[in-house]
């Protein structure tokens, strides 16, 4: 799946606390959940810090992107996220449902504004569904510093409510999958040693006389551990 993140880039709205903007605490998350949504298999691409919305809009149709997600915070006196898009259709609420159930986890606040309809341009002129993201209220200093503090965890549960919707299995951050736990337990045992540029050569045929060495380090290992 293609998934374009389009951080706010509204400079003008300062945060109550940490001398910042929606702007720059915005592409922080989108960064995060860059790095979280490639992780989990997604192919993404992200907004350059300072473009328009009109060029953001262009670029994911020109991309093709099947799912779009503006990431912005609110102002306005609340507490807590909200997730807008379109329409309630079913197709929509699959995702914007999980990622709103995820923030909602999250926030600083004990209740949030749910999924609901808006008619914002990145949500009526792009072509892929349009989750339109706000993560938290900045006009207060319990907000902005939360915001401010989680970035990483906003992008993540943004990446993870992506990951409910298209049914797709959520990779944690420092995942280490069988294969890679084998790989490092055979060097850290000195069953597999690598060559002398340093590299193990993971990809390379094994020929018997390599797996009579591995077998005889392995026999001799436990002759030892026993002894």
């Amino acid at each position: 799946m293609k998934i374009y993140l389009s951080p706010s880039q509204q400079y003008y709205n300062k945060y109550s606390a940490g001398d910042t903007t929606e702007k720059e605490q915005c592409n922080r998350i989108a960064e995060h959940c860059e790095r979280a949504l490639i992780r989990c298999g997604f192919e993404v691409k992200r907004a350059a810090a300072g473009t328009k919305t009109d060029d953001a809009i262009a670029e994911s149709n020109a991309w093709g992107a099947q799912l779009h997600v503006p990431i912005h915070t609110n102002a306005g006196g609340g507490k807590g996220c909200v997730v807008f898009v379109s329409q309630l259709s079913e197709d929509r609420l699959r995702y914007a449902q999980a990622v709103y159930d995820e923030l909602a986890e999250i926030t600083v606040a004990d209740e949030s504004y749910g999924v609901r309809t808006a008619r914002f341009d990145e949500i009526r002129k792009t072509s892929g569904k349009c989750i339109y993201v706000e993560a938290e209220f900045h006009d207060s200093v319990e907000g902005a510093e939360w915001i401010i503090e989680n970035v990483e965890e906003i992008g993540e549960a943004i990446c993870r409510g992506i990951c409910k919707g298209a049914d797709v299995a959520y990779v944690p951050e420092n995942y280490e999958s069988e294969a890679e736990k084998a790989k490092r337990w055979a060097v850290e045992t000195g069953l597999i040693r690598g060559y002398k540029d340093g590299s193990y050569g993971w990809g390379d045929a094994l020929t018997r006389e390599q797996l009579a060495i591995i077998e005889y380090r392995k026999a001799k290992g436990n002759s030892e551990n026993n002894g």
